[in-house]
């Protein structure tokens, strides 16, 4: 018996005792040993010969899609609707973090999923942390403050600064997205937190494009006190990615900082996101993330700071509140 088969073996018996748990839910210990399981497979699957891995990959995903995909996050991430495996619909369901499956298997794997993995409990994490940093930043200063999020998604950081912070009565915020499905769902949640708090929040959501923005499609918009983008980075190239961070730097006005996320490059959500979901994301060391400021004149500043997980690389610019001459 090869060495993927005893994996597999391994891994199907762990599921078969998930599946048949009388309270469905997940017995002691269930989570780590689904990991490892899950793990153990994908490593060694990229141990073979590169024309194999696809093949074995795709038998892999027959023989276990049939528990994995009762999860809702998972077939979504996996199937894909939008072209793309972390559209809004997925993170969504990954903030919500809600039993929506149709089974008890599909609630009991997107618990696994959503809860016991340190990089994707990092997604929810990421959210709150960017309205603290946005607050913290803007309490520096007085008057309008205006913030720019790229890629920005169902941006739901925006209900939370409805739902709880003083920033909605100062701030102007700009979202900028390719896609319009994307761009609806932020209006709506927007909509519906202004409407269940009674408050209102100055935003604008604009379609467009990364190369667009790197075309100079933002250069319009008025110099921004600080810029974000949190989800974005993990499938860009380095080149372009290098390039994007000069442009968003150049929005900022004097004191501005840019906040852009990147996942670090040994995150353990990767084995699951590549075996299960077939998505694959450009993880980076603490030091890659910081040569992406690398172009940057001595105006700005840049540091990374690692999230509260240990999956997410934060790389911090800032520029500097008074410019030379």
């Amino acid at each position: 018996m090869t060495e993927l088969a005893i994996a597999e073996d391994r891994l199907q018996a762990l599921l078969v005792e998930l599946d048949e748990y009388p309270e469905r839910h997940a017995p002691p210990q269930a989570w780590p040993r689904l990991t490892a399981a899950v793990t153990s497979c994908w490593r060694v699957i990229q141990e073979l010969e590169e024309e194999e891995v696809f093949e074995a990959s795709e038998a892999w995903r027959a023989r276990f899609h049939p528990w994995f995909l009762q999860a809702p996050c998972i077939r979504r991430a996996y199937e894909k609707p939008l072209g793309y495996a972390g559209d809004f619909g997925v993170m969504d369901l990954g903030y919500r973090n809600l039993p929506e499956a149709e089974t008890p298997m599909g609630n009991l794997l997107h618990g696994w999923f959503s809860t016991a993995l340190r990089g994707s409990t990092a997604v929810r994490a990421r959210r709150r942390w960017i309205g603290l940093e946005m607050q913290r930043h803007a309490a520096y200063s007085s008057g309008l403050w205006r913030a720019m999020s790229l890629a920005s998604g169902s941006s739901w950081e925006l209900r939370d600064l409805v739902h709880e912070s003083w920033l909605l009565h100062r701030a102007k915020m700009t979202c900028l997205d390719q896609d319009p499905r994307a761009l609806q769902a932020a209006k709506d949640g927007l909509a519906e937190a202004q409407a269940k708090y009674g408050r209102k929040l100055d935003a604008t959501f604009i379609r467009q494009s990364v190369r667009e923005v790197i075309r100079g499609g933002a250069a319009s918009l008025p110099e921004q006190d600080f810029v974000y983008s949190l989800g974005l980075y993990d499938y860009l190239p380095r080149a372009p990615a290098k390039l994007l961070t000069t442009v968003l730097a150049g929005q900022l006005g004097p004191g501005g900082r840019l906040i852009i996320g990147n996942y670090l490059d040994d995150h353990d959500t990767q084995p699951i996101l590549e075996l299960v979901m077939d998505w694959f994301l450009i993880g980076r060391s603490p030091e890659q993330i910081l040569g992406l400021a690398g172009d940057l004149n001595r105006e700005f500043s840049a540091r990374v700071q690692i999230d509260s997980t240990g999956s997410i690389g934060f790389l911090m610019v800032d520029r500097a509140s008074v410019t030379s001459a």
